[in-house]
């Protein structure tokens, strides 16, 4: 499976998870809480999905996968690697600090604003417009489209 289907699943795993969460709290504002959350879960999930790659061969070879290097140096006509050094790839680490910095910022932005204020006032009014559907309306129109939202939005983490 591709990364990007996979960062989907995975997004659409955790927003469900945080729909459990607002249907016990009666409370649909926290899909905007945890959205900035999402960002951080994608990108450490991208950061462990990397696997580094090795070739064997007579002279110092390294992968370009990003954000993980992986040189290996194979000593001639032997298969077991004289040495094996994992590291990282700097400018993949900034791009992923940066994001996980902007995520955890914009959570504790959204938590702040919100906190003791109960349900944002367009969720209760969703709430009352969708009253005999609103667990299945809610999941489908707010927290799938935030999943959604989520996986476009960091299509270029998925990438680096």
């Amino acid at each position: 499976m591709s990364i990007y289907a996979e960062v989907l699943a995975l997004a659409i795993l955790y927003f469900s998870l945080v729909f459990i969460l607002a249907v016990k709290l009666k409370n649909n504002s926290v899909a905007e809480s945890f959205l900035g959350l999402g960002f951080i879960v994608v990108a450490l999930f991208c950061l462990w999905r990397i696997e580094p790659q090795t070739s064997l061969s007579c002279q110092a070879s390294t992968t370009t996968r990003y954000p993980i290097y992986t040189e290996q140096l194979v000593c001639p006509g032997n298969l077991s690697p004289l040495s094996e050094r994992v590291y990282a790839n700097p400018p993949a680490m900034i791009i992923l600090a940066c994001v996980m910095f902007w995520g955890l910022r914009l959570s504790l932005h959204v938590i702040i604003r919100n906190y003791k204020k109960g349900e944002n006032w367009r969720y209760a009014a969703l709430r009352k417009k969708w009253a005999s559907s609103v667990a299945y309306r809610s999941y489908i129109q707010i927290f799938l489209v935030r999943a959604l939202v989520l996986w476009v939005v960091s299509l270029p983490i998925q990438y680096v």
